[in-house]
């Protein structure tokens, strides 16, 4: 989280989008509060006026005058709704719409360390917390800030000196409120962080869900809910302690305000003793009091809340982006040339040191190496995902463009990628094999053929239109991993990237779909990471990766002979295959 965030400066930039609208709805707010005061006197006049000669009084001007007086106030209550509510509806669809471009837009790998939970949060109660502030916060703020300046006024014009008895027991709530800020603030700040854990673990929980009770974790599941939801309460019921005493203090304050008045009226106070106007309008008025004194309470949780929900927000909009260059990349790819490349984390860390490895239109590498040795960091890396002031190079070029030149759009226009972690879809699996290009059922079937799917698929209810929920969760791992290839099949790429991909296959199903994209395109490049070393056979080169360095690079049966890391992941993968003893 950005340190320099400040919320201030944050609110007066989103007011500067609709500052037209904010500034007439807030001066409609200030001239009603402000007419809300004529009734008042208005009543005044009439209770002094009946006192002293009920006969003779005429009612028909101070009903006029009531009754414009209400009108008005009708008209501009009406303006600040259309001024200040429709705006905030505007700037949270806005903002809902920026940070989404700036989640697909951004720096790839610092994107990737946000935590779901948090993203989640930021784009659904976090948004609404900011946007409750921005309509209903801010009128309440200026109708409270307006209520406290013009009742003031309209008490010492009617009583005079005297009113500063009446107000002095309410300099007891700006010291209360003074204290129980920073409480109430620090609160704020650990509900809506534990309102991202709970998000997390929800979302944890709906994607895990078969996995957590086929290996029998729903009570460890279930007490880490039961856990967070206490740790939750307990943090809201700490900030309603503070409200309650803010409150509390409130209703003190009124109680003593009340009691000036009756002291005042008792002594015959010379306001007082010229009639009951004077009482019954300083009782009306110390009534409006309490609302703006009342809501302070109100205004200081959407504060809070919007102030931590700003927060959230700004760690996604301030995301750098994409350091894009302008030069467009060819159809057609000799080669890809790498020489002395270090790829950096966002904390520093050097994940790959001196890369060299250049690969030719038509060449089929294999990455090979234990967890962490960095197979994973590389395929980003050639599939455009880091950005430039993370990566240092001496040559880092596609044909004959660098990669810090290079229009990065034009790049994975021909690049299949898959991930590590499957991405599905919550759609149907026809969409998920072809999400960007038009449904063409023959070029589907063809690649469900390619991938081994054709006959999983034909089994299916509805074939290609069966949704397969969320995140595929009506789907095997090896299925899930074959939708994948498929995709990759029916994107026509010219540089396939396969992260792990074959992992969940069965050897034969493997070696089929290699074989395969063998055959498919001669001068396509694949570059497949993979701790299965079983069709790596025909590979053009098997390179092995240790700590982010390449330590070996030949061909199979070279590197099986000569090189231990590559004798045990073969062992490993021996060991694996061996039928369970009975």
């Amino acid at each position: 989280m950005n340190d320099q965030f400040s919320f201030l400066q944050f609110l007066k930039s989103l007011i500067a989008r609709r500052k037209w609208s904010y500034s007439g709805g807030i001066v409609s707010v200030i001239l009603l509060d402000a007419v809300d005061m004529l009734p008042a006197l208005l009543v005044k006049d009439i209770t002094d006026q009946v006192q002293k000669d009920h006969q003779n009084f005429d009612v028909l001007p101070y009903s006029f005058a009531l009754i414009g007086c209400y009108f008005l106030i009708a008209l501009l209550r009406m303006g600040w709704r259309f001024l200040l509510m429709i705006p905030s509806r505007h700037i949270e669809q806005e903002l809902r719409q920026e940070a989404y471009e700036k989640l697909l837009s951004s720096n790839f790998i610092k994107v990737s360390h946000l935590k779901t939970g948090d993203v989640v949060s930021s784009l659904s109660q976090e948004l609404s917390n900011l946007r409750m502030f921005m309509g209903p916060g801010i009128l309440v703020f200026f109708d409270s800030l307006a209520y406290m300046i013009f009742i003031p006024i309209t008490l010492f014009y009617i009583l005079g000196t005297a009113a500063a008895w009446v107000l002095l027991p309410f300099t007891l709530l700006i010291i209360v409120v003074s204290i129980v800020h920073q409480p109430i603030e620090k609160g704020f700040e650990a509900i809506s962080k534990e309102l991202g854990n709970l998000s997390q673990f929800v979302f944890e929980e709906t994607q895990g869900v078969r996995f957590f009770r086929t290996e029998g974790l729903t009570q460890v599941r279930r007490k880490k809910y039961d856990y967070l939801l206490n740790s939750l309460l307990s943090k809201q019921l700490n900030v309603s302690k503070w409200e309650l005493g803010l409150d509390s203090t409130l209703q003190l304050v009124l109680q003593c305000g009340y009691f000036a008045v009756l002291v005042l009226a008792w002594q015959g106070h010379s306001s007082m003793a010229q009639g009951l106007g004077a009482l019954t309008v300083t009782i009306q008025l110390l009534d409006k009091l309490a609302w703006p004194l009342m809501s302070i309470g109100y205004i200081m949780d959407l504060y809070q809340q919007a102030n931590n929900g700003a927060k959230r927000i700004h760690q996604i909009t301030s995301l750098s982006g994409k350091k894009d260059g302008s030069i467009n990349l060819s159809d057609d790819i000799e080669k890809i040339k790498l020489q002395n490349l270090n790829v950096f984390a966002v904390d520093g860390r050097k994940l790959l040191s001196d890369i060299n490895l250049e690969i030719k239109k038509g060449e089929h590498i294999a990455l090979v190496g234990t967890v962490g040795s960095g197979k994973t960091v590389l395929l980003q890396a050639l599939a455009g995902l880091w950005e430039t002031d993370q990566i240092k190079f001496d040559q880092f070029q596609f044909n004959e463009v660098s990669y810090d030149q290079l229009r990065r759009n034009s790049l994975l226009k021909i690049i299949s990628y898959i991930p590590q972690t499957p991405q599905i879809f919550s759609r149907t699996l026809g969409m998920n094999i072809s999400p960007r290009k038009k449904f063409h059922s023959k070029d589907m079937w063809n690649s469900l053929e390619k991938a081994d799917l054709a006959v999983d698929v034909k089994r299916l209810p509805e074939e290609l239109s069966t949704q397969i929920g969320e995140k595929g969760v009506n789907l095997s791992g090896g299925q899930k991993q074959r939708t994948l290839i498929a995709r990759s099949f029916h994107s026509s790429g010219k540089i396939y990237l396969w992260d792990d991909a074959i992992s969940a296959l069965d050897p034969a199903t493997e070696k089929k779909i290699i074989n395969t994209l063998r055959t498919l395109n001669k001068e396509a490049i694949l570059v497949l990471a993979t701790h299965r070393l079983s069709s790596l056979k025909n590979f053009d080169r098997i390179i092995v990766l240790e700590k982010g360095r390449i330590v070996k690079s030949g061909r199979f049966e070279d590197i099986r002979k000569d090189h231990e890391l590559f004798r045990t992941l073969s062992q490993d993968e021996k060991e694996s295959q061996k039928p369970e003893v009975p």
